[in-house]
């Protein structure tokens, strides 16, 4: 199992803990925050993709995306970002199993949060 600095970029959870004032607590729980809102997310970029729904693909990709990249999860948002481009290209084909990597890189994340939350 890879372990948290091999799953997160530790520049970025040092960025976090900058903006808290060297607060790990803070950090906690922006993580947390993260952690509760990204299953949602996902929820609906599993969706957009079962109904083939682009323009939502890339909305959805986009912000995971996003999020990942301020977290240090840099694999995760790589996967997000080829999902992104799929959908702004508006042909979806392979993103089912895009979409199974983007869930394995985002469990990966989650877990390597968590230890870094202390959760």
């Amino acid at each position: 199992m890879k372990s948290a600095s091999d799953i997160l970029d530790q520049a970025a959870i040092d960025n976090l803990r900058e903006m808290g004032g060297g607060d790990m607590a803070f950090v906690a729980d922006l993580i947390m925050t993260f952690l509760e809102d990204a299953p949602g997310l996902l929820t609906h970029l599993r969706h957009a993709v079962h109904e083939n729904a682009p323009g939502d693909v890339r909305l959805y990709a986009h912000s995971l995306k996003g999020n990942a990249l301020d977290f240090g999860a840099t694999h995760f948002a790589d996967l997000c970002a080829q999902m992104e481009t799929l959908g702004k290209s508006g042909e979806l084909s392979g993103s089912a199993s895009l979409m199974a990597q983007i869930d394995t890189a985002y469990d990966e994340a989650e877990s390597a949060l968590r230890v870094v939350a202390g959760v």
